[in-house]
Parts: C-alpha cells; structure tokens; sequence
C-alpha cells in the first residue's frame, strides 16, 4: 500500500519530469524544490520500514542536490547532501543518493534505490558540520548506512 508521504512525493516527481528534459539536469523550480521536500519525509520511512531501521530521534531538514538528473521517462538520479536534524548530528550533513522511477499511472514508485548516510570507521553514522564543502564522491565509493530497494528501477 503506497503511503501519502510516498503518493505526494510521486506527484512532485511526476510535475518535476513534466518540465525537464530527458537526460538532463533538472534546474531549480518549484517542481525540484516540491520533489526535494518530499524526499524529506520519505527517505526516513522507507529506512525505517528496512532491518536497519531509522535511528529515534533523527528527521531531515532539506536535500542540497550536486546533481539532480531526469535520466528518462520516469526516472531521476538525485545525488547530494542532506542536512540532518537531531541529537548529536543535529544541523549536520551526511550523504544522499536516490534513484527513484514513478509508476505510469497511479502516484506511487515502481521503483527506487535510495542510500543515505555514510559509515564511519566504528559503523556509526559519520556527518559533517553545516557549510563544509566535501568534494563529490562516487557513489560506489561510499560505505553507506542504510538503504532502501524496491525493484525495478532500470527502463525494461
């Protein structure tokens, strides 16, 4: 059953891939912003429903892309920063890489690969103090935190 966090983000996904063009960045716009903020909500209830779960206490206060891209009908790759809020990470940066495709009719996604946070040497979660500039890093080159998978992402 798809949620109204994941329905409301859909739809702002949905409007964003209206306005970009394929294989291309998508810009500052009320559609990015709209689809951003519901990124918000939703990347800590699809790691809560993972067996990592989502650590208490811990929310998002925004997503600052590097690179937000409509790969193809459907589908963006968001990769970036987002700012934590809460205990010890509060008002920190830590890594966010999502690659999500809508459903075709109904507001819900077919399909994503969403990975946040970034694991540090005693497997704790390791952020950065806002405004610190971090040179970005391939994602594969990450030992990520939590993740979250729902197949399929890829166009078949």
């Amino acid at each position: 059953m798809t949620s109204p966090v994941e329905a409301s983000t859909a739809r702002a996904l949905r409007r964003l891939l209206a306005d970009a063009r394929q294989g291309g960045q998508c810009h500052d716009s009320p559609g990015r912003r709209d689809f951003l903020a519901g990124l918000e909500f939703l990347i800590p209830e699809l790691m809560a429903a993972e067996p990592d779960g989502w650590p208490r206490g811990l929310a998002l206060d925004g997503i600052l892309p590097e690179a937000c891209t409509a790969v193809d009908d459907g589908r963006v790759v968001v990769r970036g920063m987002a700012i934590l809020l809460g205990g010890a990470h509060d008002q920190r940066l830590s890594p966010v890489f999502a690659n999500m495709r809508i459903a075709a009719s109904v507001d819900a996604f077919k399909g994503y690969h969403v990975l946040f946070g970034e694991r540090d040497g005693h497997g704790e979660l390791r952020s950065y103090p806002l405004g610190t500039v971090i040179a970005p890093a391939d994602v594969s080159s990450i030992e990520w935190m939590f993740h979250a998978v729902r197949r399929p992402v890829k166009k078949r």
